[in-house]
């Protein structure tokens, strides 16, 4: 089964959940900065969605970026409990 994430964000362009799918399989292709843009839109549509948080941190881990610490922390409060463990990973 083949998943268009550029058709479901055409048909529901203001669902956080597509431009989560869509930077993971970007993070997948290692495409890090494709992926991070993905998952900024998802934050702006629902600054509460921990996943978002959650994977732009990823996102920014494997770009070394210091910031991934923050984000992880933020979806920690929000509920995340993968957050916890990376944040460990992070601080190794």
């Amino acid at each position: 089964m083949r998943v268009d994430f550029f058709e479901a964000i055409k048909l529901s362009p203001k669902e956080p959940a597509n431009y989560i799918l869509r930077g993971r399989a970007k993070m997948n292709l290692k495409d890090y900065n494709g992926a991070l843009k993905d998952f900024d839109i998802a934050i702006s549509l629902n600054p509460n969605n921990e996943e978002a948080w959650y994977y732009r941190g990823l996102a920014k881990m494997e770009q070394r970026d210091n910031s991934a610490r923050a984000d992880f922390s933020k979806a920690l409060t929000l509920g995340s409990t993968d957050a916890a463990d990376a944040i460990k990973k992070y601080s190794k």
